[in-house]
């Protein structure tokens, strides 16, 4: 029993979608208790890769087929086809004003970068990416402001996808209100966004969600993100503007930023862009380890905290694209 549970694992019927390509081999068991199989008992229903069709599936729903089985050693490749079937199911609706589509494209960033996190990336997930980018910029390009409508709630668990989905359409809104109309640069900009984190891949999660100090080691782990972030999307195409930002963003003017203490001489302007975007969103989601804050208790920390360790024009253009409603703001 124990060999089956380590060899196998169950999934839904329900989880398989028509129309889509499995990457893994799945399996049934004929007359067989799951809780009783030999590895020998699995029998190979489909091979990879395979075309589920409408009709098959709804076939086996007919027939009471529920469960079927995949290699354990094919999980990730399960995990990446599950990620990806929930960003084809959600919608954009075009017609809709920008202020209320930006919400729903953050949903679909927010589920494409769980996939980039879960799994290994390629070109499938890349145009995808390109995708979510070039939506976020239309919207942006229609309306500005709205950017204000970006989501900043969420799970803890889900942070990391939804800090992302929030830093794709805060760095080309900060460009805009800098002068930039390249719509080109602007997407390149919301890519570099969406991939900034993607080195925290490869961090533990009980680093990434613990809610006290960080021990010297962990945080040495942390440090690492940026560095193994370009590892992971090098030689997928990405642009340098994209590459650098993923490595860079975490670097700070006078030199207290990591992995390398660059300075501002060694800082191009986007990288600066992305990481005024990265604070922000950061300071407004919430967290394991903190309560998040709103935009006006965010932007005070930030003039307050960072002077010469972020760019002041980027910061000025970020005040700018917001719009604070009085309401929000606070005594100190």
């Amino acid at each position: 029993m124990e060999a089956t549970l380590s060899t196998f694992f169950s999934i839904n019927t329900d989880s398989l979608m028509d129309n889509t390509q499995a990457t893994f081999d799945v399996y049934t068991l004929v007359d067989t208790d799951p809780a009783k199989a030999k590895p020998e008992d699995y029998v190979v229903y489909a091979k990879a890769p395979y075309q589920w069709t409408h009709r098959e599936l709804t076939d086996l729903v007919r027939i009471g087929v529920e469960q079927l089985f995949v290699q354990e050693s094919q999980r990730a490749a399960y995990a990446r086809y599950v990620a990806l079937k929930e960003v084809r199911k959600l919608h954009v609706d075009e017609s809709l004003e920008p202020r209320f589509r930006i919400r729903q494209i953050q949903d679909v960033a927010s589920h494409l970068v769980e996939a980039c996190m879960l799994t290994p990336m390629d070109e499938v997930i890349v145009e995808k990416l390109g995708d979510v980018a070039q939506g976020m910029v239309k919207c942006l390009e229609l309306d500005p402001r709205a950017i204000v409508n970006i989501q900043t709630l969420g799970e803890y668990s889900l942070y990391t996808y939804i800090h992302c989905a929030g830093v794709s359409a805060i760095t080309p809104a900060i460009a805009m209100q800098m002068g930039e109309r390249d719509h080109d640069k602007l997407v390149q900009l919301a890519l570099a966004g969406l991939m900034h984190d993607i080195g925290k891949k490869h961090v533990p999660g009980s680093v990434l969600n613990k809610s006290g100090p960080l021990s010297p080691e962990e945080w040495r782990q942390m440090r690492a993100h940026p560095e193994l972030g370009v590892r992971e999307i090098e030689g997928l195409g990405f642009s340098k503007m994209v590459m650098e930002s993923v490595g860079l963003h975490h670097e700070k003017l006078d030199g207290s930023g990591y992995p390398n203490g660059l300075t501002a001489a060694d800082l191009p302007d986007f990288v600066q862009i992305v990481t005024v975007a990265d604070i922000f969103s950061a300071l407004t989601t919430s967290r394991c380890y903190h309560f998040k804050r709103n935009r006006y208790e965010a932007l005070m920390f930030m003039k307050q905290e960072l002077q010469g360790k972020i760019s002041k024009e980027a910061f000025r253009c970020l005040v700018e694209s917001l719009v604070i409603d009085p309401s929000e703001k606070r005594e100190a």
